[in-house]
């Protein structure tokens, strides 16, 4: 869930590498958490252009609505 907030609501870009490290947990971790989130299309990853060893964690139109439906359930407004 950090992660799916963390590339949704801050400025990106994000790296699988910051990411790990602004979360305090390894890559693994994060490429696990990317994987999934991707499967649910809650997320996706990019290419970065200037490094082709990277990888961005990018937001989702699908990402943003599942956040904004979260947060109305638990504010009770379902």
């Amino acid at each position: 869930m950090a992660l799916l907030k963390l590339i949704h609501m801050d400025e990106g870009p994000h790296t699988i590498r910051g990411v790990a490290k602004l979360l305090k947990v390894t890559n693994p971790v994060i490429t696990r958490a990317l994987n999934r989130l991707t499967d649910l299309r809650l997320a996706r990853r990019a290419p970065n252009p200037a490094d082709k060893r990277d990888v961005f964690a990018v937001a989702t139109p699908e990402g943003a609505e599942f956040l904004q439906k979260l947060q109305r359930l638990s504010l009770g407004h379902a």
